[in-house]
């Protein structure tokens, strides 16, 4: 990478592509939350990079549905609507929100509806 002068940001995505590579396997028939657990922060650059390589087709749809679908799946709440659920701002926000995307990503809720009444059970559970 140095010899070839590449900025930072290739450099890092060549990394996460070799460290990728061994890992992609145990990510196949896992829950779409893990996947996303361990591909969130990995440069698109990188993930495009290894849907090139010849990986078998499970491997490579793992990659392809983080790209297309997963990534883009989020809780409907946000911080504001935790708050006029009476939660006060901080750490509680984030573990909220984040079983809310897990619920969402890995099918236990399909609608708002169902949204509401996991956050209705979260907001109990932290108390």
């Amino acid at each position: 990478a140095d010899r070839l002068h590449l900025n930072s940001a290739l450099q890092k995505a060549l990394k996460d592509v070799c460290t990728l590579q061994n890992d992609l396997v145990d990510l196949v028939g896992k829950p779409p939350s893990q996947v996303v657990k361990r591909l969130e922060g990995v440069p698109v650059l990188a993930l495009c990079a290894l849907q090139c390589f010849n990986l078998p087709f499970p491997t490579r749809q793992v990659i392809t549905r983080y790209l297309e679908d997963w990534r883009h799946i989020n809780a409907s709440m946000d911080g504001e609507a935790l708050i006029k659920y009476g939660v006060t701002p901080g750490p509680v926000f984030k573990l909220v929100l984040n079983a809310l995307r897990v619920a969402w990503l890995d099918g236990k809720i399909k609608s708002l509806e169902e949204e509401q009444v996991l956050l209705k059970e979260l907001l109990l559970s932290t108390q």
